[in-house]
């Protein structure tokens, strides 16, 4: 975890919004160069979101900008070519800012036992990532919590966030990892074997080269042993692995057992990486539970508790958002 604040300005954003966007950037990390980094995250957007307001002289804290105020020109960062000098504010409040609170918040808001950290501890991009997935889960809980929709529109909006934050080619939806392909135990839970998706991933590198699973065993593919036909094969290319269940979209209400069987899909995924990859860093993964739906309420102590039964890693963390309460937790699926 980084101990002062100029170790969350590296690497650089791959995107900019505006020209004066890069100068912004050293300058708030020149500023805060050797201030240390607060012990949580709160105080670090409270640092972050002052200093940008000392050097552009715009308050981010407004939602939505004044207008007038989403773009603005600074002369000191004005180095030539078209929009120069411009820094784009609505473009810090969107991504910039929340991707830098997500450095400095990384290491707490992982919350991955050491039994399974390989490498957590270097493991700067799956930080970074697991800390913009958590973002966006709470945007969609600001925004959706009383939307009444199909699961995959929700998990359209959780993509769509999750891209606001690290960029279109991070992003995939639907990826097959081949439950025959994970052996014979594993596979014993995903009967049919066949298919077994996940709705959403997060690339460690904006490379997406995924075809369906029909396709994966072509010879010119750079997809290797050991499982040239399946998302197994790609595991080790990603940094954060999700299932989402949403109540509202549930006449009955959710199905206990199929949230526990989304928890056991990322375990076995888990599992399987660790023997694919070994010494590799393993994905966050996270089942979100969204509950919006006020009849019937999901009963989160009942799920808990089923989920403490089976035979699940502690490092496969619920993303919980209860509309009753307005709560959003990321706990680990072992209680």
């Amino acid at each position: 975890m980084a101990e002062l604040m100029r170790e969350l300005f590296a690497p650089e954003p791959e995107q900019w919004g505006l020209r004066g966007d890069p100068w912004v950037w050293e300058a708030m990390r020149s500023r805060l160069a050797e201030t240390p980094v607060p012990s949580s995250r709160e105080a670090a957007e409270r640092l972050l979101k002052d200093t940008f307001r000392s050097i552009v002289g715009v308050d981010v804290t407004a939602d939505p900008l004044p207008e007038g105020s989403q773009q603005v020109y600074r002369e000191e960062f004005a180095h030539g070519g078209m929009s120069s000098g411009y820094v784009d504010v609505a473009e810090w409040q969107r991504r910039l800012i929340p991707l830098l609170v997500s450095r400095a918040g990384a290491s707490a808001a992982v919350s991955i036992p050491d039994t399974h950290q390989v490498g957590a501890h270097s493991d700067v991009i799956r930080a970074e990532h697991a800390g913009a997935f958590e973002a966006a889960w709470r945007e969609m809980a600001e925004q959706c919590h009383d939307t009444v929709a199909p699961e995959a529109t929700y998990q359209a909006w959780l993509a769509h966030f999750t891209i606001n934050r690290l960029g279109p080619l991070h992003v995939v939806r639907e990826v097959d990892f081949g439950a025959r392909y994970l052996g014979p135990a594993a596979a014993a839970h995903f009967r049919p074997v066949g298919n077994l998706m996940v709705d959403m991933l997060v690339l460690r590198q904006p490379i997406v080269h995924l075809p369906r699973r029909a396709a994966l065993g072509a010879r010119d593919l750079p997809d290797g042993a050991p499982n040239p036909r399946s998302g197994l094969s790609r595991l080790a290319d990603f940094s954060v692995i999700t299932e989402l269940k949403v109540s509202a979209t549930q006449r009955d209400g959710l199905d206990y057992g199929e949230v526990v069987r989304d928890f056991r899909k990322l375990s076995v995924i888990l599992d399987a990486a660790e023997k694919a990859h070994p010494g590799s860093p393993l994905p966050a993964a996270y089942v979100g539970v969204f509950a919006n739906a006020d009849k019937p309420r999901l009963n989160f102590g009942l799920l808990q508790r089923k989920l403490r039964g089976a035979d699940l890693r502690s490092d496969v963390l619920m993303a919980a958002f209860d509309s009753a309460t307005g709560d959003v937790s990321f706990e680990s699926a072992a209680g």
